[in-house]
């Protein structure tokens, strides 16, 4: 994906969701990829009036969406499953994404305070979660 793709993304998706939220403050977080932070993509941010967090790199990642992914990599490639075609590997990421609870998303989520204590008492280093 290049910048203006990521762009389009976020014309299509970000924008509706942030105007959901009318009359409160929101403030967006993306990591350090580059599509994100080139320069394009840092002037789109601002001509949209989008606010985004700061973020050091070379950080910790503790973004929560990281554990879904990593749980929805183990679920469709678990037992060493491999696909024969795309459509397959589709039906497979499918069939994981609906196997998510919200109880499963809760537990990420409310896991923030001891992964932000970790990384603390790690010196900003990697943790294991």
């Amino acid at each position: 994906m290049n910048s203006q793709e990521y762009q389009n993304v976020l014309q299509d998706n970000l924008l509706p969701f942030i105007n959901s939220f009318e009359g409160n403050e929101v403030i967006f977080q993306q990591d350090n990829a580059s599509v994100h932070v080139s320069r394009s993509t840092k002037a789109w941010l601002e001509a949209n009036s989008i606010a985004t967090l700061e973020w050091p790199a070379c950080s910790p990642d503790l973004n929560p969406i990281e554990n879904v992914w990593g749980w929805l990599v183990r679920q469709i490639y678990s037992q060493d499953k491999e696909y024969s075609s795309r459509n397959e590997l589709k039906e497979a990421i499918e069939r994981a994404w609906h196997e998510l609870t919200s109880q499963m998303l809760s537990k990420y989520i409310h896991s923030m305070p001891n992964r932000i204590f970790e990384v603390i008492k790690k010196g900003g280093n990697t943790i294991d979660y």
